[in-house]
């Protein structure tokens, strides 16, 4: 299931956001009359930005509890062979669930929206998601390596968690190998081993990876890597 869009979870067809279903986030904007997300003209206390999964079913249907999550709801009809253009001939009542959850709950919530005979599903990325990727003064992003853990936990794969924080998949595949090793998330302090220059020279030439990635992936500082780096007289 690609982001920003609705998958049908029987034919896995997807439709883009211009489809008659419009997204959960568009659906804040219908109810309260708002033509554009604009959240200071909205008189709504959930700002369409947190609404990071979505799901229609066709009714009758049982609907899973959201508990303390936020939700909006919206009632329609729409034909069973829906595809995207219009809403069909055969309307059949519906109803669609919006939820605001964190970007490590997407993937559980889109399977139990699924198991629960959801019809089409939608998930993009919170607004909030910068509380997993920040940056620093220059520029660089830095990666929150405890909160990746988290979105691994929930069954995330490499590729999603690397599209739903908008960063190069070869850092989270960093993560994803100190998760998978057991190792812990925050970087380890003490004395260190011999530093490897031909692996620190090869992650340097791939150009996949930060500096600070490079040091933690072999163990060092960012100033040994910027040595190396100097001396294999490497430009990347």
């Amino acid at each position: 299931m690609n982001a920003d869009k609705w998958t049908n979870t029987r034919t896995l067809q997807e439709v883009g956001n211009n489809s008659a279903l419009g997204t959960p986030r568009s659906w804040i904007n219908r109810a309260t009359g708002c033509k554009y997300q604009d959240l200071n003209q909205q008189d709504s206390s959930l700002a369409p930005g947190l609404i990071t999964v979505g799901a229609v079913w066709f009714r009758p249907c049982s609907l899973p509890n959201t508990g303390s999550k936020s939700a909006i709801y919206r009632f329609f009809n729409f034909d069973p062979k829906f595809c995207g253009r219009g809403l069909g001939a055969e309307l059949r009542p519906a109803i669609g669930m919006g939820v605001a959850v964190a970007a490590d709950e997407i993937y559980q919530w889109r399977q139990q929206f699924q198991q629960m005979g959801a019809v089409w599903i939608w998930w993009s990325w919170p607004d909030s998601s910068a509380a997993t990727v920040s940056q620093t003064e220059s520029g660089r992003q830095v990666l929150n390596h405890e909160k990746i853990y988290e979105m691994f936990a929930a069954g995330l794969k490499i590729r999603e968690v690397a599209t739903q924080l908008e960063v190069n998949p070869n850092a989270i595949q960093y993560v994803h190998r100190k998760w998978k090793e057991g190792r812990s998330p925050e970087k380890l302090v003490g004395r260190r081993s011999p530093v490897n220059h031909a692996s620190v020279a090869e992650d340097l030439r791939t150009g996949g990876f930060t500096m600070t990635e490079i040091a933690d992936r072999n163990n060092t500082t960012r100033a040994t890597v910027w040595k190396i780096k100097r001396k294999e007289g490497i430009t990347t």
